[in-house]
């Protein structure tokens, strides 16, 4: 569940999912007495000109189109493990 809202003065938040697919440009392992944290800066693809699904259902995700530039943190336990594949066809 994400918690977003239209603006950064948006009285109204709302609890969703949303998906969000970016590349780890940095990593941090906050060290605290009782425990630790990992912090992942990404970059981040724009959910609606970078990413899209074909025909089959695969989900095609444009990095050089990028989105949530201010938004470029996440926690370590809300990443899920991910890869890319380049296609092959995709010749732009």
């Amino acid at each position: 569940m994400t918690m977003q809202v239209a603006s950064a003065k948006g009285k109204n938040p709302i609890l969703s999912y949303m998906t969000f697919y970016g590349v780890f440009e940095k990593v941090w392992e906050l060290e605290y007495d009782q425990f630790h944290v990992l912090v992942f800066k990404c970059i981040w693809a724009d959910n609606n000109s970078g990413v899209k699904t074909d025909d089959l259902g695969f989900t095609l995700v444009n990095l050089s189109k990028v989105g949530f530039k201010d938004d470029s943190f996440v926690l370590g336990s809300l990443a899920n493990q991910f890869f890319y594949n380049e296609d092959p066809t995709d010749h732009a």
